[in-house]
């Protein structure tokens, strides 16, 4: 009789617990199969600034998401705008079953406004804390700079600004009187909003100076590739004699991976400080860049001073010689690019930008499509 009234209980609560699982699943829409329901996460315990990069996204709806919490995987999940209104940038990921949070993504249709600046901080001309604060000042999403003098200047620049940073070293050597950690690297540095352009693939190409006896001669000249998801930037410094400019200006434009970009119909973006200005007449640089389809972005008007005189000056001088060797170029054929805004950041006065550099900073906003 015991053993009869043992399985009678088993049955019963068999039965019961079904019951249960089917009613609650019925009134709650929970669903067994889905993931989400095994995982108790917060919806708003999230890191906006997490990496998202290696989550692929497509046209619609996610294939699947990760929590930014647990790890553990969302099956469906809707972009939902948070920043940028009708031009996705930015979006959220919400469970379609759950309705919870997912970490940050970049939407199918990408960005459609880039703010770029370059920047030659000059080396130890000033404490890299000044140069944090300008870069902060101009609020770019992309910023070049050149002339960066040793890593932990490198990694103080990206703790100040938030930004993500890739420190392209041209030449280096250990120096007897500081710690190893602070060898004497020059180079190159690309720092990028990570959470709004997501992280680009870097390349950086260096070449030699042709020049015998010059003080360029044992030195060399690069520029560093960086291609993000919709578009490419390519920050550079050029050499002071002028061969070697023409030489860059055609390594650039002959590049592959700038022409694969090119080809891909993706917008193509070099800033730096090129050592020449638009129209220089000795230096020719520029008409190469211009006969491969690139367009000037800096503003191109000036005036003698004295009126009369042969001393021209640009309006957007970015040496307070008057001249403007810092420049940004722009390869893109959409129609409906636009620029939007151009020019010294007005965040500090001229005073305080001579002293921080013997250059200052130049910005360009641009509508990419």
């Amino acid at each position: 009789m015991k053993k009869y009234l043992k399985i009678f209980v088993i049955f019963a609560a068999l039965f019961f617990t079904a019951q249960a699982w089917g009613q609650g699943w019925e009134d709650d829409g929970w669903d067994p199969w889905d993931p989400c329901e095994w995982f108790d996460c917060d919806p708003w315990d999230w890191d906006p600034y997490d990496d998202y990069d290696e989550y692929h996204w497509e046209e619609g709806t996610c294939k699947s998401c990760v929590c930014g919490k647990c790890g553990k995987l969302f099956r469906f999940c809707i972009c939902t705008c948070v920043k940028c209104g009708e031009q996705l940038k930015l979006c959220t990921c919400i469970c379609e079953s759950c309705g919870k949070r997912i970490r940050l993504c970049i939407c199918p249709s990408g960005i459609t406004h880039l703010k770029i600046m370059t920047y030659n901080v000059a080396s130890l001309m000033s404490p890299y804390f000044m140069h944090a604060g300008v870069i902060n000042g101009c609020g770019a999403d992309v910023v070049c700079l050149q002339e960066v003098e040793c890593r932990p200047n490198f990694n103080e620049l990206k703790r100040l600004t938030g930004l993500s940073g890739m420190f392209c070293v041209i030449s280096g050597k250990l120096t007897i009187f500081l710690p190893p950690h602070f060898n004497f690297e020059f180079g190159n540095v690309i720092l990028w909003n990570k959470s709004k352009v997501g992280n680009p693939n870097i390349k950086n190409v260096m070449l030699k100076s042709t020049k015998a006896k010059d003080k360029d001669s044992q030195s060399y000249r690069a520029y560093t590739i960086a291609g993000f998801k919709d578009f490419m930037i390519i920050n550079t410094h050029f050499s002071l004699y002028p061969p070697d400019r023409v030489r860059m200006a055609d390594h650039i434009v002959n590049n592959e991976t700038v022409q694969d970009y090119i080809s891909s119909g993706k917008p193509v973006y070099i800033a730096g400080d090129f050592n020449e200005g638009p129209n220089s007449k000795t230096d020719h640089s520029m008409i190469h860049f211009i006969n491969a389809g690139f367009e000037i972005l800096n503003k191109q008007t000036g005036y003698y001073d004295p009126p009369g005189s042969k001393n021209w000056k640009w309006d957007h001088a970015t040496r307070i010689t008057g001249s403007m060797i810092d420049m940004i170029l722009e390869y893109n054929n959409n129609p409906n690019k636009a620029i939007i805004d151009r020019g010294i950041p007005d965040s500090f006065p001229d005073s305080f930008l001579e002293v921080v550099s013997d250059h200052k900073p130049y910005f360009v906003k641009v509508k990419l499509k």
